[in-house]
């Protein structure tokens, strides 16, 4: 029992980081551009990650074999996921996203395990995905015919999901090789080189030299605890309970998430977008609860139980 308090506190900790990551992300982004924002955020997780590879004694050896993998998730989910992420929550509120990428994201996954691996999900979640996916037409609909800025942002926030369930199939195949904090190292590491000239090109030291302390006390959110917490919480939590029990807990990102959206940011909630984040919700753990997998929501890799 002390050890299940223990997990769930952890857990706990880790929806209510990356569920942050909503309100961090438009403050950041106030002041400083989403590629240098990104660069930032994964450089310092990078570091953070590798220090806490070295707490727990972890060997992280950087094998040839492996760099096509650390390639594939460090441009999807660092990458194409991160600018699609930050340049979305300049152009739409940050209550559609958080519930639209989670949301979206098991929908997108199930496919592309279907196609990779030949999986099914059972009965209950396949009625999970039905009910995710109608609860996010719901959200998104309102946006095809209201402002042209937030529809680009909301298919921002859906293509971030899509880069994600790419991540997800990616890092199974990833974690079958290496310890799953081993390859989110990588991964960021990764991530962290290819948008090293971005930055660079953009010349996005001068806009950081200027920036609020609001924002750069954002990015720092964003890389130290949007990330490396969350991951490590999430890492020691699965380690005391187990992956299924553990991924329960990410329902709690898109609710925490639009409710501190709602409240530091004054992001707009109607009645129909809480009618479709309801079913979104419950669609996420009808599939988080689901017999055959376990799939990942955006910062955090699940890996599913063999059963």
């Amino acid at each position: 029992m002390k050890t299940d308090r223990t997990a769930y506190t952890l857990l706990t900790v880790m929806a209510v980081a990356f569920a942050g990551t909503w309100v961090a992300a438009p403050w950041a982004t106030d002041d400083v551009s989403p590629i240098t924002v990104a660069f930032v955020r994964f450089l310092l997780a990078s570091v953070c990650l590798w220090a806490f590879t070295r707490a727990i004694h972890l060997p992280t050896p950087i094998l040839r074999a492996d760099l096509p993998i650390a390639f594939a998730m460090g441009s999807t989910a660092v990458v194409g996921y991160n600018i699609l992420f930050l340049y979305g929550v300049t152009l739409a509120p940050s209550t559609d996203g958080a519930i639209i990428t989670p949301g979206l994201v098991p929908i997108v996954t199930a496919v592309l395990v279907r196609i990779a691996y030949g999986e099914r999900l059972a009965r209950r979640g396949t009625v999970g995905l039905g009910l995710g996916l109608l609860g996010l037409v719901m959200v998104v609909g309102p946006a095809i015919g209201g402002s042209p800025r937030r529809l680009l942002g909301d298919l921002m926030f859906i293509g971030g999901a899509v880069m994600w369930g790419f991540y997800t199939v990616i890092s199974r195949r990833a974690t079958t090789r290496m310890h799953p904090v081993h390859a989110t190292l990588l991964a960021t590491a990764t991530g962290t080189l290819m948008l090293a000239p971005l930055a660079i090109a953009e010349r996005g030291w001068e806009p950081l030299a200027d920036a609020s302390v609001r924002s750069l006390l954002s990015i720092a959110y964003l890389g130290v605890i949007g990330t490396a917490v969350a991951f490590a919480a999430f890492s020691e939590g699965v380690r005391r309970i187990g992956s299924a029990r553990a991924a329960a807990f990410i329902v709690l990102v898109p609710v925490i998430g639009v409710g501190l959206a709602a409240w530091l940011l004054d992001d707009p909630i109607t009645p129909l977008g809480v009618a479709g984040a309801c079913l979104v919700l419950t669609g996420l753990w009808l599939i988080q609860t689901s017999e055959r997998w376990v799939p990942s929501a955006p910062g955090i890799a699940v890996e599913a139980d063999p059963t």
